[in-house]
């Protein structure tokens, strides 16, 4: 009579392998944006950030710009309203803004009318 036990790390025959799910292909960037206009114009720009009444300035640069929104690049995304007026330092350029979303030092506006 041999008594044979399952020497450590190996599976029982009678246990059940688990399968692994199936992955899905992860889709091209352009179907996760939200934006409507998908196309963006990049750019590298001096923008002054307007608020307060025009008591509070705060220096950015504008990154990308289309019709509707722009990406804007600034240290103090954290500090700013959700609603601003983004002015161009070197063309006249001025629009008014709606943050639509921030992740770390970059923030994405919607321009309102």
């Amino acid at each position: 009579m041999s008594s044979h036990k399952p020497s450590f790390g190996h599976r029982k025959s009678a246990e059940p392998l688990k399968q692994a799910l199936p992955r899905t292909p992860k889709e091209p960037k352009c179907y996760l944006q939200r934006r409507l206009e998908p196309f963006r114009t990049p750019q590298l720009k001096k923008v002054k950030l307007i608020y307060n009444n025009g008591f509070c300035t705060i220096d950015a640069l504008l990154r990308d710009i289309s019709e509707n929104g722009a990406k804007i690049q600034t240290d103090d995304a954290l500090h700013l309203p959700d609603r601003f007026i983004m002015k161009c330092t070197y063309e006249n350029l001025e629009k008014t803004c709606h943050r639509v979303w921030r992740k770390g030092d970059f923030i994405g506006v919607k321009f309102t009318p």
